[in-house]
């Protein structure tokens, strides 16, 4: 079995991965929601410390504990289906480790 090499992050790629994200955010925590337009808008200042973030939990194994919590808000799939009927929700989360999700995936 053969181990995929780490592959560390430079400034441009976290930048390019936030500048990726797409443009919609839900309050579900005011102390936690950051709108993903906000964080583009300040992506020159929190780069450098999200690369180095990122480096630092590639190079331990292992993720801040609060980048695996995650916010639910029960959401109406429709209007018109039943509202006791939990099959009638989706779950929407505000994850606080977006950005290190997303970063993952590609």
């Amino acid at each position: 079995m053969s181990l995929t090499p780490i592959h560390f992050q430079c400034p441009e790629e976290v930048a390019a991965v936030i500048r990726a994200l797409p443009d919609k955010s839900c309050a579900l925590d005011p102390r936690l929601d950051l709108p993903t337009t906000q964080l583009k808008a300040v992506a020159d200042v929190v780069v450098p410390f999200l690369t180095e973030l990122l480096n630092r939990s590639l190079s331990n194994g292992s993720v801040p504990g609060v980048f695996k919590e995650a916010y639910i808000t029960p959401r109406p799939k429709k209007s018109d289906l039943d509202p006791s009927d939990t099959r009638s929700y989706r779950p929407i989360s505000k994850f606080v480790g977006n950005v290190i999700r997303y970063w993952s995936e590609l």
